[in-house]
């Protein structure tokens, strides 16, 4: 056989080679199409849901919240093993599934469990599945800066950006004196600006934000002036649907007054950007004013 197939290829020589060099060149255009990644993601199918119970402890957690989330998830079709860990207001259930399942498929039965199991957690944990990402999904980091006054706008009283006395004012009207509210404003400019864009990118799965300070409004009743208008914080329901209606005013307050765009911040030019990287990968996480984020891609 081996001698025939020799025979063949001298007495056809020109059809071989030309048979060689087109395997070369479907070779190279194939190449061409084929995904490589640098550092290929080979993580089973797995699914995080992670608990947040901010009043509780790691004991408590782990015996309130963790083992009946492991207990609700126990038989899932393709489970293959759970793992957990507990912390301060915090827990992280990772069910890892088999090769075959479908990551779909498997995030549908992890929610129909989690939705049976919630009936069985203390009241006020919320529950939040993780994105289609993992660890190596990581793809970009970046920071949300001020810019240094006078750079891209002129420093004038009265309009939004820096004013001459050092506070900064937002678009909104608001007032920054302090080194405190400008990183306040500046997770607000993350959360409500950014990170919705950054959501709307074909092939992102998720944008967590880290660092920073998350802007609250509490509604807190005063005792004495309730009962002077004849109202009681626990037992009337009318005085219950009147703080709840005050709630949702604050709340629509805080949508309206984060969904512009802030002037003076860094433009997302490809400089900033890089620079931007470079400050993220010498782990200045430290900064007051830099607060970084990162994107997980599918």
């Amino acid at each position: 056989m081996l001698e025939r197939v020799l025979a063949f290829s001298v007495r056809q020589r020109w059809l071989v080679l030309l048979a060689a060099v087109a395997a070369a060149l479907a070779g190279a255009w194939s190449l061409t199409k084929l995904p490589i990644d640098a550092v290929p993601d080979v993580t089973n199918v797995q699914v995080q849901v992670n608990a947040i119970a901010p009043a509780l402890t790691p004991i408590e957690i782990e015996k309130q919240v963790t083992f009946p989330i492991e207990t609700a998830l126990a038989g899932t079709p393709g489970l293959e093993t759970t793992r957990s860990f507990s912390r301060n207001g915090f827990a992280q259930v990772t069910v890892v599934f088999t090769d075959r399942t479908d990551i779909y498929f498997a995030r549908q039965q992890v929610a129909e469990r989690l939705n049976e199991a919630k009936t069985n957690l203390p009241p006020g944990v919320e529950l939040r599945m993780g994105p289609i990402s993992t660890g190596l999904g990581e793809i970009y980091w970046w920071s949300v800066e001020y810019a240094p006054p006078g750079e891209g706008a002129p420093v004038r009283d009265g309009e939004p950006g820096w004013q001459k006395d050092g506070s900064y004012q937002t678009p909104e009207g608001e007032r920054l004196t302090d080194e405190f509210q400008r990183t306040v404003y500046l997770r607000t400019v993350q959360d409500w600006v950014i990170r919705p864009q950054m959501r709307t990118v074909p092939g992102i799965a998720g944008a967590d934000a880290i660092g920073g300070y998350v802007k609250q409004y509490h509604v807190q009743p005063d005792p004495a002036r309730l009962i002077a208008y004849g109202l009681s914080a626990s037992s009337s329901p009318r005085s219950k649907r009147i703080i709840s209606a005050a709630a949702r005013t604050t709340s629509s307050v805080t949508a309206k007054a984060t969904w512009s765009a802030p002037v003076g911040v860094s433009k997302p030019s490809t400089r900033s950007r890089t620079s931007s990287l470079r400050r993220a990968a010498r782990c200045r996480c430290g900064s007051r004013t830099s607060r970084k984020s990162r994107l997980g891609m599918s």
